[in-house]
């Protein structure tokens, strides 16, 4: 497959001559597949044609803080690009925390079978092995909050290959006027990230730089981002999810049924991630 961490707004790829595949969205990371018969020994051209035409969605075109202003006139590819052979049948996997904060589900697509591991740091919390989706108690796991942002390892092991990510236990859910976060009530205190990078102006993709813009919000009082009509990359969600900044995701304007699936299960591996809209 290509990988592509980000590209403004379309691009269409060709390999040795063929044509591979066209996608447009600009909002998550993605992949293209290559046919089989397409790659060669030794050295392989890769052409892309990059545009920053605006996407066309339901009712207009897609508009969002990565296409607006400064961003009007630029584009390309944003993040890195690698050819890939992945060697995990994993799909997809990510962590929910149930209503009542007893247990928690990992949810697993792709693999048939599976051996796990939850550790926290150089102690093993959990193991085991599985098919599809798995549930666990979560005595004896600490919850992620602004305060305390407790993030665990998650480990898989296939008959293809192997995958880790980290992931916190969190439920924010609305009582009333209120909310309640792991059942404790939480107030928002919070700004609106409007996509301005006066030094880069592209989104910068150092996780430093988001580690210092979160902890001087932190230091400011502030526990709650709102993202304006744009999803951010890994990047900045690595930092919130480290630091303990709850999240607000919007998506751009007119966003396709298709893309906004696809921020939903890039936004959701991220526990600092509590809130959705379009």
């Amino acid at each position: 497959v290509l990988h592509f961490d980000g590209v403004r707004n379309q691009v269409h790829a060709w390999i040795n001559g063929r044509f591979v595949a066209f996608r447009a969205g600009f909002s998550t990371p993605f992949e293209l597949p290559v046919p089989d018969g397409i790659l060669k020994a030794g050295t392989n051209e890769i052409v892309l044609a990059v545009s920053n035409n605006p996407n066309l969605g339901y009712g207009d075109y897609v508009s969002g803080l990565t296409t607006r202003s400064v961003f009007a006139s630029t584009g390309g590819v944003n993040g890195d690009l690698e050819l890939r052979f992945p060697a995990s049948d994993l799909a997809d996997v990510y962590v929910t925390t149930a209503r009542d904060l007893a247990t928690f589900t990992v949810h697993v697509s792709g693999a048939d079978a599976y051996k796990y591991e939850i550790a926290d740091g150089g102690r093993v919390m959990a193991s085991g092995a599985g098919r599809g989706d798995f549930t666990l108690p979560s005595d004896g796991f600490e919850f992620w909050s602004s305060e305390n942002p407790k993030l665990y390892e998650l480990r898989l092991e296939t008959v293809k290959g192997s995958y880790s990510q980290r992931f916190g236990l969190r439920r924010l859910v609305a009582d009333g006027e209120k909310l309640r976060l792991n059942g404790s009530p939480v107030y928002l205190r919070g700004v609106t990230e409007h996509c301005y990078f006066a030094r880069t102006v592209h989104v910068p993709r150092d996780i430093d730089y988001y580690r210092m813009v979160t902890a001087k919000r932190k230091e400011l009082g502030f526990n709650f981002v709102r993202f304006h009509t744009w999803v951010p990359p890994a990047e900045y969600l690595e930092a919130t999810d480290e630091l303990g900044m709850l999240v607000h995701i919007e998506s751009p304007n007119f966003v396709s049924e298709p893309e906004y699936a696809a921020i939903v299960a890039f936004a959701r591996r991220h526990p600092s991630v509590a809130i959705y809209c379009t």
